[in-house]
């Protein structure tokens, strides 16, 4: 489920804001072949957040479920490690420096706000010049000149992003929209 603002889950997704034609009749097949396969099988629907289960609770195909069980991410026990080193010193951070970190899917995905967030930074030179953004997740993006951004890459290793968050004073989710609502 992707929730733009749009609350057609709740009914039968035929006015999808959306999807353009022919899509749109095609979601609401979708949904027919969805609330069939549910019946048949019995689906039990799994959320990973108390947000995401009062989606469900609203959704015309969930609705009636009484019980949708949380389960949150399973954390890796790379993050809780205690031989993590921090990154400062390889990255050559100047100490006293704010370190934000900010990671996605892709750097340059429309929906994670991740432009916005570095432009409104650099429209405040004081703390621009304060801190140090680390950013992870492939693409490229455009880093105001005034602002100290590291891009690196994509980080697939649960102890490449732990080095990062143990470097981070904070992380920033300036997103639109996050898929799995946490």
């Amino acid at each position: 489920m992707v929730y733009r603002g749009c609350d057609q889950f709740r009914q039968d997704c035929s006015a999808c804001p959306i999807l353009r034609a022919p899509w749109k009749s095609i979601a609401r097949r979708e949904l027919k072949v969805k609330q069939k396969f549910r019946d048949r099988f019995q689906v039990q629907p799994i959320a990973n957040s108390r947000w995401m289960a009062d989606r469900l609770h609203e959704s015309s195909l969930f609705g009636r479920v009484k019980n949708i069980p949380i389960i949150p991410p399973i954390v890796d026990a790379a993050y809780l490690a205690e031989d993590i080193s921090d990154l400062r010193a390889e990255l050559k951070i100047p100490s006293g420096r704010l370190v934000i970190s900010r990671g996605a899917r892709s750097l340059d995905d429309k929906y994670k706000g991740i432009p916005e967030f570095l432009t409104a930074l650099a429209r405040v030179p004081e703390l621009a010049g304060q801190l140090t953004v680390l950013l992870f997740g492939p693409g490229q993006i455009e880093i105001p000149a005034n602002l100290d951004a590291r891009l690196l890459g994509n980080l697939a290793d649960p102890r490449q992003l732990a080095r990062v968050y143990r470097t981070s004073d904070v992380y920033v989710s300036p997103s639109l929209m996050e898929t799995f609502g946490m």
